[in-house]
């Protein structure tokens, strides 16, 4: 999946290069009934402590199910350049 233009060209369009590659790949299931979150959170802070450099990253999902803004969007907010 990583690898279709679908995913891949958006990526390197806004990382502004050719050269990527795939840090890691996790799924994340939550029973729909559940009704459990996440709180708000950076992903770097994580990925920071497994040895990754640099926040330069990029990150997608994909839902299996519709969604709404209140069942599972992602927010994303401009961070510092």
């Amino acid at each position: 999946m990583v690898r279709t233009p679908r995913v891949l060209r958006p990526v390197q369009q806004v990382l502004c290069t050719d050269e990527t590659y795939v840090y890691h790949t996790k799924i994340n299931a939550t029973p729909e009934i559940e009704g459990s979150i996440w709180m708000w959170h950076k992903d770097y802070n994580t990925w920071s402590k497994d040895g990754c450099p640099r926040p330069d990253m990029a990150a997608f999902n994909v839902m299996l199910n519709d969604t709404t803004e209140f069942s599972g969007g992602l927010y994303n907010y401009p961070g510092q350049p």
